[in-house]
């Protein structure tokens, strides 16, 4: 606790489910960062592919699955999916490269909705990826009985 009498405490937690995005126009390399960042950072991920990279998100996923990790954590859709899945209501954020062709299109579905503002993340942020992964909170706490410390204010001189 502080002088003021009250404590304040940063908490990192995990957004939630975060679609992570692959087309022609994305590297392997920054496609499976991101499926590994979010998964480090506790979010479930949910991969929406084109065609080039179908087969390669189902064998990342067995991989997965034989490691022990549970069904959901990751899980694979195609292109044609990505408009339901950007109007789900427990989408957290996209991650999707910065030369992608449907980055314009993630980006309006994204703005679209209503309640929270949903980050799109791209591959300029590749040095802070798992930060932008993760959502901070803070909690402060009185510490103080009510009123504050009024022994402070009622010193007297002997």
């Amino acid at each position: 606790p502080g002088p003021t009498g009250e404590s304040n405490t940063l908490y990192l937690e995990p957004s939630g489910c975060a679609v992570c995005y692959a087309d022609k126009d994305t590297s392997v390399n920054f496609w499976v960062i991101s499926i590994i960042t979010a998964l480090a950072a506790g979010n479930t991920v949910l991969t929406v592919v084109s065609d080039l990279f179908y087969k390669e998100a189902l064998a990342f996923r067995e991989k997965l699955l034989s490691t022990g990790v549970a069904e959901g954590i990751f899980q694979v859709a195609k292109l044609s999916q990505l408009t339901g899945i950007l109007a789900h209501p427990h989408l957290a954020g996209a991650v999707i490269g910065s030369g992608c062709e449907h980055k314009s299109f993630v980006n309006h579905h994204l703005a679209a909705r209503s309640g929270a503002i949903l980050p799109v993340i791209s591959s300029e942020y590749y040095d802070t990826l798992i930060s932008r992964l993760l959502t901070e909170k803070t909690v402060s706490i009185d510490t103080t009985a009510s009123g504050g410390n009024t022994s402070l204010m009622t010193l007297s001189e002997d």
